[in-house]
């Protein structure tokens, strides 16, 4: 398979973490707040569902390690990322390919985060727009960046606004990483990024 392979759940409605999570997983949920564990238990379970559904069902058992910035990683060539919102989960699953996937509802943005993730060229316009354009148009752009973050395992600490984004556009490239937003998906926006040239990116989704 050449390409990423992505898959979106709704919260509650992904696959199941009782059957899909490993005992290391659930150790590390452990030493979670309660909620933040069945977020992290969530994910980790439609990761590993796809993982399963890509590579086989023993790539679904694959010890996962966590970078110093959060970067979920596998001892090989798999690159795989997770993220979640309020309401829907994300994954994806890239044969030798460092990959990020980004996942968020439309967020109306404060100035400053405009002015943190906004190229200084668009804020004036960005800023302008009617207040449901503006949140959409924001967060389109915003999970573009993270994505692009997530792909490079430089994270949130990395000023998401030095990933220049033209608001509007639905592919580019950052550095060595060619980005694209994915259609919305119950209400969110979705966003994936992954290194070397561009990739064939297919979406799969769980049964309910």
């Amino acid at each position: 398979m050449n390409g990423v392979v992505v898959t979106l759940a709704g919260r509650g409605r992904g696959p199941d973490p009782g059957r899909h999570t490993t005992a290391a997983d659930r150790d590390r949920a452990a030493g979670l707040p309660e909620r933040r564990a069945a977020e992290y238990l969530e994910g980790r379970a439609l990761l590993r569902w796809l993982l399963g559904r890509v590579l086989g069902p023993r790539s679904a058992g694959a010890a996962i390690g966590v970078t110093a910035t959060g970067k979920p990683v596998l001892d090989n060539d798999i690159g795989v990322s997770v993220s979640h919102s309020a309401r829907v989960l994300a994954a994806a699953v890239a044969p030798d390919r460092a990959v990020g996937v980004d996942v968020q509802e439309h967020v109306l943005p404060t100035p400053g985060l405009l002015t943190r993730c906004c190229r200084e060229e668009d804020l004036a316009a960005v800023a302008a727009l009617a207040p449901a354009d503006r949140a959409r148009v924001f967060t389109a752009l915003w999970v573009v960046q993270e994505a692009c973050l997530k792909a490079s395992g430089e994270g949130v600490r990395f000023r998401p606004g030095r990933v220049p984004v033209r608001p509007g556009h639905r592919r580019g490239a950052w550095r060595d990483f060619r980005w694209q937003l994915l259609s919305p998906f119950d209400g969110a926006e979705v966003a994936v990024a992954a290194s070397g040239p561009p990739p064939r990116i297919h979406v799969l989704l769980p049964k309910e």
